[in-house]
C-alpha cells in the first residue's frame, strides 16, 4: 500500500535524470536509465532507430545506434520508452541497453546530459517512485535491502517487504489508531451535541489490540535485523581445544591451520558465510593462555578485542581432557556475554571432570545467562554435531533455520525504533482512557503513535529523513 507524501515538488524533482542502472566496470551488457518529463525527447536525440520513420510506441523495444555528443555512432543497442504513469517512477522513463564497455556507457551518459538530462543522485529513481505514490517509504527501503541481500532468506524478507506486506500490516494498525482518535476528537469537540457518549473502556480495549499487533511485528525484529545486517560470531577458548577445526567445519573449507600443537593460531582469521540464512562473519582467534612469546601475546590481545566486538561467542572446550585454569580464565572473559558452549572431540571418551566443570559453570553463571543452557557436543574431526551447532547458532541469532515466516518481518532499525515508540504511545493512550476518561492526554499520545506509523510509511515526512534514507542507495536505482 503506497502513500503519496503531501509536499510540493521541488525544482530538481522536475528534472529529467539519467544514470547507469548496472554496476561500473566491464560487462557483456550495460543499461542506461532516464526518468522525467523529457525522457522521450532526450531518447530521440541520443538514439537512432534502424527504422527511423516509425513513431516511438510505449513499451516496445527498438534496435538502433547510440549517438554521441557530436552525432557520431557509439554502439549498436536496444532502447525502450515507457510512458507515465504506469512506470516504476510514475514518470516517463527510457532505458538503453548497450555493450558493457565503460567508455561506451560514459559517452552515452554525456550525450544524455548534453541533451538536457541531469545526473541522478543516489537512489533518486526509487525516491521519485516514492514521491509519486508508486511505493511506500518502507517498500522503497526494501529496494535497497534487496540489492544488498547476501542470503536467500534475506532476499525473501526484502522481496516481501517490497511487495507491501509490512506496509499493509502497519497501515491496518494505523487505521485502528485513527478510528480511536476520531471518536475521541468527536467527543472533545462536540461534547454539547446530540451524539452517542464515548465508551472509553471499549476504545482502550481496541488500542490494546493495536498494541498486540505492534508486539507481533516486533517479536522477530532481532531476527530481521540479523538477516539484513548480519552478525559477528567469534570462536574462543584455550589453546588446542579445536577452535580452528570447528571454524573450518562451519565454513566448509580448511581456511584456518589446524594441528595437534598448542598455539598454532597466532592471529584472528575471518570468513563471511551464509549460516542457515544469516550472513555471518565467523572469526577464529588465538587460544587464551599465558603467552609464550611476543607474537602470541599480540594474538591473544586481538582475541580479547574480538570477544568485545562479537554479537555471539562460540566458547570451545575439549571434552576429552580435564578442564584447567585456562578454561576458567576464558569463562571469566565471556561470562557476562552472549554465546554457546561447545564441547569438542565428542568422538573420544569424555573426561569425568568435564561434567563437574559444566555443572560449576552453570552454578556460577547468573540467572538468564547463556552459559546455563545445555552445551553443544560436536566432533570437528568427524563433523558429528555440526548440524546441531548450526541450528543452535541460528536460534541464538533470532530463529531456527525454518524460523518464523519472513512475511512482514521488521528488519530495519528505523522501523523497529518507530514501532517501539508507537507501542509506548498506544499503551499510554489506553491507560489515559481507563483513568476516568482522560481523553485529551489519550488524543496527544494517539497522534504521536500515528506520527510514528507515518514515518515508516512515508506520509508527510521531511526531506532530511528522505535524504538520509536514499543516500544509502546506489546511483541508478
Amino acid at each position: 500500500m503506497a502513500h503519496s507524501p503531501i509536499r510540493a515538488q521541488l525544482p530538481r524533482e522536475r528534472d529529467t535524470i539519467a544514470a547507469p542502472a548496472t554496476p561500473a566496470g566491464r560487462s557483456a551488457l550495460a543499461v542506461l536509465r532516464l526518468s522525467g518529463p523529457d525522457a522521450l525527447t532526450i531518447l530521440r536525440n541520443v538514439f537512432a532507430p534502424v527504422r527511423a520513420e516509425r513513431p516511438w510506441t510505449p513499451w516496445r523495444m527498438r534496435s538502433g545506434w547510440i549517438v554521441g555528443e557530436c552525432g557520431e555512432p557509439l554502439d549498436r543497442a536496444l532502447a525502450v520508452w515507457m510512458a507515465a504513469p504506469t512506470t516504476h517512477t510514475g514518470e516517463d522513463t527510457a532505458e538503453i541497453s548497450c555493450h558493457g564497455s565503460p567508455i561506451i556507457v560514459e559517452k552515452a551518459l554525456r550525450a544524455c546530459v548534453r541533451q538536457g538530462a541531469r545526473l541522478a543522485d543516489p537512489g533518486e529513481f526509487t525516491r521519485r517512485a516514492f514521491l509519486n505514490g508508486k511505493i511506500s517509504l518502507a517498500e522503497a527501503e526494501a529496494v535497497c535491502d534487496m540489492i544488498t541481500a547476501e542470503t536467500e532468506t534475506a532476499l525473501e524478507t526484502a522481496r516481501r517487504q517490497l511487495a507491501g506486506e509490512l506496509s499493509v500490516r502497519i497501515s491496518a494498525i494505523r487505521e485502528g489508531a485513527l478510528d480511536a482518535l476520531a471518536e475521541i476528537e468527536a467527543h472533545l469537540d462536540f461534547a454539547e451535541e446530540d451524539i452517542a457518549p464515548c465508551d472509553f473502556n471499549r476504545l482502550a480495549d481496541s488500542l490494546d489490540g493495536c498494541s498486540e499487533e505492534v508486539d507481533a511485528l516486533l517479536a522477530h525484529s532481532e531476527r530481521g535485523r540479523r538477516l539484513r545486517d548480519g552478525a559477528r560470531i567469534v570462536a574462543v577458548g584455550r589453546v588446542n581445544v579445536g577452535k580452528s577445526s570447528i571454524f573450518n567445519s562451519l565454513i566448509g573449507m580448511e581456511r584456518a591451520i589446524s594441528t595437534p600443537h598448542p598455539g598454532t593460531t597466532r592471529d584472528s582469521i575471518e570468513a563471511r558465510i551464509d549460516l542457515r540464512g544469516f550472513p555471518v562473519d565467523l572469526v577464529d582467534t588465538a587460544g587464551i593462555r599465558p603467552a609464550a612469546d611476543e607474537i602470541e601475546a599480540m594474538g591473544i590481545e586481538r582475541a580479547k578485542r574480538e570477544i568485545e566486538r562479537a554479537d555471539l561467542l562460540l566458547w570451545v572446550i575439549d571434552g576429552s581432557v580435564a578442564p584447567n585454569r585456562e578454561d576458567y580464565q576464558v569463562f571469566r572473559l565471556v561470562m557476562d556475554l552472549q554465546g554457546l558452549l561447545i564441547v569438542n572431540k565428542s568422538d573420544l571418551p569424555e573426561s569425568e571432570q568435564t561434567g563437574a566443570f559444566l555443572h560449576s559453570i552453570r552454578q556460577e553463571a547468573g540467572e538468564g545467562s547463556a552459559w546455563r543452557l545445555s552445551p553443544v557436543r560436536v566432533s570437528a574431526k568427524t563433523r558429528q554435531g555440526i548440524g546441531e551447532l548450526e541450528e543452535r547458532i541460528a536460534q541464538a541469532l533470532g530463529g531456527a533455520g525454518g524460523g518464523p515466516e519472513t512475511s512482514a518481518l521488521v528488519s530495519n532499525a528505523r522501523h523497529a525504533a518507530a514501532l517501539e515508540s508507537a507501542r509506548r504511545r498506544l499503551g499510554d493512550a489506553g491507560q489515559s482512557l481507563r483513568r476516568a476518561g482522560e481523553a485529551e492526554l489519550a488524543a496527544v499520545d494517539l497522534r504521536g503513535a500515528i506520527q510514528e506509523f507515518d514515518g515508516i510509511l512515508g506520509i508527510d515526512v521531511g526531506d532530511e529523513v528522505l535524504d538520509r534514507i536514499f543516500s544509502r542507495f546506489c546511483i541508478g536505482k
